[in-house]
């Protein structure tokens, strides 16, 4: 937030040009200050805007590899870690089988068969909840 700020006070702090140098020169050096606190902002602005990859919230929509499943409870891998998960729909579960997350209630994830795991595995988003942990995805 600190540097947003900054970069939008330099056109404001460059004005101190015109006192101190020649009209031509405060000018061409105030031209430059300004497009590049323009530019600057732009790209501020647009990785502002970027949806949520961290938390529970980047989280939902990813795909996990079933490590271990027995009875609807078992242990998925989603980006090197191991986390607790249960499933949504009573669909049965094999080890190695993707598992995409529907949602986060707590620590452990609800899950259900991905019906196609995306290459790579485990970085897919496709949705991102509004509300806080535990609460069902728009």
């Amino acid at each position: 937030m600190w540097a947003m700020m900054l970069v939008m006070a330099f056109p404001v702090l460059g004005i101190a040009l015109f006192f101190a140098l020649p009209w031509p020169g405060a000018l061409l050096l105030y031209a430059a200050g300004l497009a590049l606190s323009l530019v600057f902002h732009r790209a501020m602005m647009t990785s502002m805007t970027r949806p949520v990859a961290t938390g529970w919230r980047g989280m939902v929509g990813g795909t996990a590899d079933v490590v271990a499943w027995a009875s609807g409870h078992g242990t998925v891998r989603y980006q090197g870690e191991l986390w607790r998960a249960r499933e949504g729909d009573d669909a049965p579960l094999a080890p190695g089988a993707p598992v995409r997350i529907v949602r986060v209630d707590g620590l452990e994830l609800i899950v259900e068969p991905a019906s196609d795991p995306p290459p790579g595995g485990g970085s897919e988003r496709t949705r991102v909840p509004t509300g806080p942990p535990g609460a069902q995805p728009v």
